[in-house]
């Protein structure tokens, strides 16, 4: 009996000892230990030390962060967007408003080039004139013959505007020639300003008043013919559109103009 009491005792003492053993020996380090959520909340269940409904609380909140983010993020790429949008559509408002305030600068520029002046149209919109009592081709009583002018300025000063495209003057008794070198400038501007003709008609041929300019073709000559208080005023162009003919008298003109 005591030797079945002595063994028995020995067999537990074994059993203590390996129990010490396997609590002392360290864990294998060479085994990696993964750790996830799932496995860290089981071992808190099993250790009592968090409750379901904590648990089911940090995994909600953990969800709601992550859809938190990812709102924040499209947000974010949405609110760039935008902006690049707007910075585009911006560029191209300032780009068309430069290019049509440089087609307007353009355009009027354009506006402000005179325009030939062609005479056969400017003839047809007069109205049809009626011919002067002075038509019978016969000449005027001669004038004195003044000594010659060599420019429309020392002639004819009220039309110092068209100085500059007019050249050598010659009077004769009855008519004056003057060499025109650009004949839409010198056109242009008398056919706006016949009054100027007044001085000329005054100066040169005694004429104190002169009625209105009207259109007339005598002899395939095409001229513009004023009344004056002893006579008419007749200027046209001829000699291919390079001479200004001015005379007192029609049938001087048509003669004088015949022979250029």
């Amino acid at each position: 009996m005591q030797d079945k009491d002595d063994l028995l005792s020995k067999i537990r003492a074994l059993e203590q000892r390996e129990k010490d053993i396997t609590v002392s020996t360290p864990p294998d380090r060479t085994t990696p230990v993964i750790r996830t959520l799932e496995s860290d909340t089981n071992d808190l269940i099993k250790n009592d030390k968090l409750d379901k409904v904590h648990i089911l609380a940090q995994q909600l909140q953990s969800s709601t962060d992550n859809q938190m983010d990812s709102i924040i993020q499209k947000t974010v790429q949405q609110a760039q967007m935008k902006r690049l949008i707007v910075l585009i559509g911006g560029g191209v408002f300032l780009a068309l408003i430069i290019i049509g305030l440089i087609w307007y600068i353009m355009a009027d520029d354009n506006d402000n080039v005179p325009l030939p002046i062609d005479q056969n149209l400017a003839t047809s919109l007069q109205p049809e004139p009626t011919i002067p009592s002075d038509t019978n081709l016969t000449p005027s009583d001669p004038l004195p013959t003044p000594p010659p002018q060599s420019g429309i300025m020392n002639l004819w000063p009220a039309a110092s505007a068209i100085a500059e495209y007019t050249g050598n003057v010659s009077r004769e008794t009855n008519h004056i020639m003057i060499e025109v070198r650009n004949f839409n400038e010198v056109y242009a501007y008398l056919i706006r300003n016949e009054f100027v003709f007044r001085d000329l008609a005054e100066s040169t041929f005694g004429y104190s008043t002169l009625g209105p300019f009207q259109d007339t073709r005598i002899n395939e000559k095409d001229m513009r013919i004023a009344d004056g208080e002893t006579g008419a005023l007749v200027y046209g162009f001829v000699g291919n559109n390079t001479i200004l003919l001015i005379s007192n008298s029609i049938p001087d003109w048509v003669q004088t103009a015949s022979s250029l």
